[in-house]
């Protein structure tokens, strides 16, 4: 899982293309999800992430993009994941929030059991690996 915007010119498009790799090289594993929760759900409606999915040809039986109310989202991801989720419109158009650019492994049992910089060669073979493992587990967890 990870934490995008769609009018990010920043890390998002790379950190969905890595994830656009993890589903082809998953695809149709009944077990294996991706999951990416915008971090400006103002703008990243459902119908334009359904737009952005089509961009990274997530298939949306396993790629799901999450948007909702900003409070609930944000407590999310700073409750629930730990992770950085703030507006900064200082920044200029394109960089408009600060999000984490790690991608998470959780297993079924809702426990991170990875946390991967995204922009980073040597921890997305990392994330590969500990998918596959994952996976050949005997119950994902």
């Amino acid at each position: 899982m990870d934490f995008i915007f769609g009018r990010c010119a920043g890390s998002c498009p790379l950190l969905s293309q890595q994830l656009a790799l993890l589903q082809k090289e998953w695809k149709g594993s009944p077990d294996f999800r991706l999951v990416s929760f915008t971090v400006d759900p103002e703008h990243d409606t459902a119908e334009f992430l359904k737009k952005y999915a089509a961009d990274y040809h997530a298939d949306e039986n396993q790629w799901f993009f999450l948007t909702g109310e900003k409070a609930a989202l944000y407590k999310v991801i700073r409750e629930g994941f730990k992770a950085v989720a703030l507006e900064a419109p200082e920044q200029g158009p394109g960089f408009d929030f600060i999000h984490s650019t790690r991608l998470m492994l959780v297993d079924a049992r809702g426990r991170i059991r990875g946390l991967y910089d995204g922009e980073q060669d040597t921890d997305i073979q990392k994330l590969h690996k500990d998918v596959k493992f994952l996976m050949s587990s005997k119950n994902h967890s």
